[in-house]
């Protein structure tokens, strides 16, 4: 069963248990796994509106939070293969990763990050639309959406024909890329299959005795395929609630929030929870 499915079958089996929690204000606003699932579905048929087709690809550029993953999983159940972008890869370094990919459209989630695209537009054929995860910010763009007005497009489009295409999904079609960081030349993809996530995914669960009660933090950049097995994947397969870190910068007071059952770290975290 891909990632999508496996979305799509948490709204309908756990469908009023929360699958996100994200800071607002002073508190964490909980998103249900129905809600998750509706997302996905408006948000999958407005990318086939923007002209996705199967095997094509978006990308996303910004934090960790619910539009993220929603785009993510919604690019997979069209048929298509997001691709994480940097938030801090210069506007150059974007331009080369949205032509690679041939990205239809791009994910981004402020007026900074906007700008980075902007600058490169006219050298992206291929790219349809811009969309924002929140807000306008004041731009007044025709080629730029809302997230809204993604999933309002999504909402008069053709979910028949998501439906089809999340029929047809293979599992050894393309899933997701994985671009590198880009630190010792241009970024390298990786092109990832609907198995490969589902394998691992399933397998990190039965290795570290995952449940749906569990509660994880999200805070590493989502553009890394390992913050994507824990906030995403892994999530997707068992179950559990993911909270969307305020920002890095904020980790150690989310924590004490938060109090995550499982917490994902790369060395450097590790080494400054050390020096504390």
């Amino acid at each position: 069963m891909t990632i999508p499915h496996r979305v799509l079958a948490n709204a309908r089996r756990i469908a009023d248990r929360p699958a996100f929690l994200r800071p607002r204000g002073g508190d964490w606003e909980p998103v249900t796994w129905e809600g998750y699932g509706a997302d996905l579905e408006a948000a999958a048929a407005g990318l086939v509106a923007l002209g996705l087709a199967p095997g094509g690809a978006v990308s996303i550029l910004g934090f960790n939070r619910p539009e993220w993953v929603v785009f993510d999983v919604a690019a997979m159940a069209a048929g298509g293969a997001p691709a994480g972008i940097y938030t801090t890869n210069s506007a150059e370094e974007v331009g080369y990763i949205l032509e690679h990919s041939r990205s239809r459209a791009v994910l981004v989630e402020n007026r900074a990050q906007w700008e980075k695209v902007a600058a490169v537009r006219s050298g992206l054929p291929d790219l349809e639309a811009i969309v924002l995860m929140e807000g306008d910010h004041g731009i007044e763009d025709d080629g730029t959406l809302s997230w809204q007005g993604l999933l309002s497009l999504g909402g008069g489009g053709d979910r028949d024909q998501v439906a089809r295409r999340m029929g047809s999904l293979q599992a050894d079609a393309p899933a997701t890329l994985i671009y590198t960081s880009g630190t010792t030349g241009p970024a390298k993809g990786v092109v990832l299959t609907h198995d490969n996530l589902a394998w691992t995914a399933s397998t990190a669960i039965e290795l570290l005795a995952i449940t749906a009660d569990e509660r994880v933090l999200s805070y590493l950049p989502l553009s890394h395929i390992a913050e994507q097995v824990f906030t995403i994947h892994a999530a997707a397969t068992a179950g559990y609630a993911v909270w969307f870190a305020r920002s890095v910068e904020r980790l150690r007071s989310d924590l004490p929030e938060v109090r995550p059952t499982v917490f994902f770290g790369v060395p450097r975290v590790w080494e400054g929870m050390e020096r504390g």
